[in-house]
């Protein structure tokens, strides 16, 4: 049964309530992570809690209880020179950027490109899935705790 710090294996889709699918790991490799360490979004890891290997699930979420709201706190404006290469940069681009975990671990964040000027780039760092309700579907495979 998944409690903190299990280590899960599970596939699962987010989509929209259009049923367009933003992410999905059904048909790709399955992802493992371990409960807590930010890999996935607490709100999403919590309805994780108490499932066991072969649960499937299917739930519709509101934007408070998926990716949270929008927030402008983070529209951010990063100075065009913090590009290395500022001529592949075109609005409404999804870019990467390093992000750090609360436990240390770096991956990657995206940011959606809304402005270019001269000087700066604005970004909306919002998860693109902020404000909406979507479907989290889940199934698990393995889980050790």
């Amino acid at each position: 049964m998944i409690k903190f710090n299990s280590k899960v294996k599970m596939h699962y889709s987010i989509a929209n309530t259009d049923k367009f699918e933003y992410e999905t790991t059904f048909e790709k490799d399955a992802i493992t992570f371990n409960i807590g360490d930010g890999v996935i979004p607490q709100r999403l890891e919590a309805i994780l809690y108490g499932l066991k290997e072969g649960d499937e699930q299917e739930l519709y979420l509101k934007p408070i209880d998926a990716f949270g709201l929008r927030d402008e706190k983070n529209i951010q404006i990063i100075p065009i020179d913090k590009f290395s290469n500022s001529s592949m940069l075109k609005i409404g681009n999804v870019i990467e950027f390093n992000a750090e975990y609360k436990n240390g671990k770096n991956n990657l964040g995206l940011g959606t490109i809304l402005k270019i000027d001269d000087n700066n780039v604005t970004l909306d760092l919002n998860h693109p899935l902020a404000g909406f309700e979507v479907i989290f579907k889940v199934k698990i495979l393995k889980v050790d705790e």
